[in-house]
């Protein structure tokens, strides 16, 4: 499961969806009875911020700014040498939007400059490293249903080869009524819970958008980090046949990019008779924001030790049981997009052997 693996630490997570505002909420229990919505109504403000300034901001960004500062604040780890990616797809459509209505309509002098700072894409990483004096640097990832898993895998690899102590790495996304249209068009998210998961490519009814945000701050292993670490990760680039693990979390949820999803975990499925859990029945399809979504719900189930996300009909191709009573001690997370970019990671308990670490650490992960 985890020899010759590069580990980092997860020591802080923040989480803010339609029905959940702390990664502590995430149980068994209370998964088993949430109802999938599709906005967050209302976005708390953060301890010690500007509500004044925060209500500038688009929604996406302010969502962004809760979810990353829960992380910093569980994690415990300075600012000062922290790097920071956001991934998303859409950005804030809706400033956007307004920003070019007002131009074309009225001319220059009546767009609104809020509008166009709040609509660019990297608004999220902007404002987030402004508020917490994040000077180190960063990257804004567009892309599909695959990005979120990249952006993890890149602030743990840049972790991993020194460039920075820590990095605070997550997803973003804002519900648009526009963005929905153009789905609902095409007929790729209508709303209906698929008969199974993944979807074929020529049943692409699903379910319906929906918004939030999510991060993690990964740290390089010492003693330090160990003691706050809530769980282990570890990129997983081409070996993803190889790697044993007790669940998946898969960005399924109806739609195109399924397809390639079920290709991706039926080459994995031969080899292994894993159970398969899919991130989307609980939050909806986010795009980007799936794939940190099923990072915090990776983490959620090895602090429970079992399976905690409700069972759907899988797909007959997809030979996979869950059995609850199997102790969970590693999950693997992943997500294929729509323009067929596949990316998985692995998250892992912090149980360890003595054994001396690079790094200063006295600990290696049992393997």
């Amino acid at each position: 499961m985890i020899k010759n693996r590069q580990y980092v630490a997860v020591t802080g997570i923040g989480i803010i969806a339609p029905t959940v505002t702390s990664f502590h909420q995430l149980t068994k229990e209370s998964l088993s009875s949430l109802k999938r919505e599709k906005m967050v109504q209302d976005v708390p403000v953060p301890e010690g911020q500007n509500s004044r300034e925060l209500r500038r901001l688009s929604k996406l960004a302010r969502m962004a700014v809760f979810a990353s500062d829960q992380a910093i604040k569980m994690s415990m780890s300075p600012t000062s040498e922290m790097g920071i990616g956001v991934a998303l797809s859409h950005g804030s459509t809706s400033y956007l939007a307004e920003f070019h209505d007002l131009m074309f309509s009225f001319g220059p002098d009546s767009t609104s400059p809020s509008a166009f700072s709040n609509g660019v894409t990297n608004a999220p990483l902007s404002i987030i490293s402004t508020i917490n004096k994040l000077t180190g640097g960063g990257i804004t990832f567009t892309g599909f249903e695959s990005a979120g898993i990249d952006i993890l895998s890149f602030g743990a690899e840049a972790v991993l080869n020194g460039e920075y102590e820590s990095f605070l790495a997550g997803a973003a996304e804002e519900y648009s009524p526009i963005i929905e249209q153009i789905y609902h068009r095409k007929n790729w998210f209508n709303g209906e819970s698929p008969q199974f998961l993944p979807k074929d490519s020529e049943d692409t009814n699903g379910y319906a958008i929906s918004e939030g945000s999510a991060f993690l701050i990964f740290e390089k292993l010492t003693d330090n980090s160990i003691e706050r670490a809530l769980a282990l990760y570890s990129p997983v680039n081409s070996e993803i046949e190889e790697v044993n693990c007790d669940l998946i979390i898969s960005g399924a949820g109806g739609g195109p990019q399924d397809s390639f999803e079920l290709e991706f975990l039926g080459k994995y499925l031969q080899k292994n008779k894993t159970g398969v859990a899919f991130t989307n029945v609980i939050f909806g399809n986010c795009f980007a924001l799936s794939g940190a979504y099923s990072a915090v719900l990776a983490c959620a189930c090895l602090h429970n030790r079992c399976n905690i996300l409700p069972k759907v009909n899988k797909h007959p191709k997809l030979d996979a049981i869950i059995n609850d009573s199997v102790k969970v001690s590693s999950v693997m997370v992943t997500g294929a997009g729509r323009d067929g970019q596949s990316a998985a990671g692995l998250f892992c308990t912090p149980d360890f052997s003595e054994v001396p670490l690079r790094g200063g650490a006295s600990k290696y992960p049992k393997g």
